[in-house]
């Protein structure tokens, strides 16, 4: 047998739980090995001692006190375990603060309809088609806008197009952007 069976079952044989076979082998191993003799010796010493000494029992007083102290530490720790004052103050003031904000996203969205787009918007009224001449300029542009009250609200389409939204259309205006050297194309929606 090997050192490593000797070493785990060194207890068993020092509490006499082993065949006799099985002793006789390890009162062989142990004239043979002095560290597992040395360690059977401590072994064996350790068992003396543990089984010398003696244990008294507290008795039936003693095991109501041991109780009564047990019963004690568990209030005491539950207690400890509650939430002091300044943790319910915060977790209130954090619902307010939670309460206060789902208050101004409501607020929020009930107003979106209030909105308008800066680029006008695709359900106006008062819409023409235009398409401007390749040599139109900016400048032109910006300045015949100016004279008819009307901003480009979409374009240019693939076919050069815009979309040009007027506070009115009536004739005049027609006539007056029909006439416009800088547009090749106009149509009312």
């Amino acid at each position: 047998m090997n050192k490593q069976y000797y070493r785990e079952n060194l207890p068993m044989y020092i509490n006499g739980s082993l065949s006799a076979d099985e002793c006789a082998d390890f009162e062989q191993q142990l004239l043979q090995d002095e560290e597992l003799k040395k360690e059977a010796d401590f072994l064996s010493a350790l068992r003396c001692y543990v089984k010398d000494e003696k244990v008294t029992s507290p008795g039936e007083m003693g095991l109501f006190k041991l109780k009564r102290q047990i019963k004690e530490e568990s209030k005491n720790n539950v207690t400890d375990n509650q939430p002091k004052n300044g943790w319910r103050t915060f977790a209130i003031a954090a619902s307010l603060v939670l309460v206060v904000q789902l208050g101004v996203m409501i607020g929020m969205t009930q107003q979106q309809d209030l909105f308008v787009p800066l680029s006008g918007s695709d359900y106006a009224e008062n819409i023409v088609q235009v398409q401007f001449t390749s040599n139109a300029r900016e400048n032109d542009i910006r300045q015949l806008l100016i004279s008819i009250d009307g901003s480009i609200i979409q374009g240019p389409s693939k076919n050069g197009i815009y979309r040009i939204e007027l506070k009115k259309v009536n004739e005049e205006i027609l006539k007056q952007l029909q006439q416009a050297n800088i547009i090749d194309f106009v149509a009312e929606e």
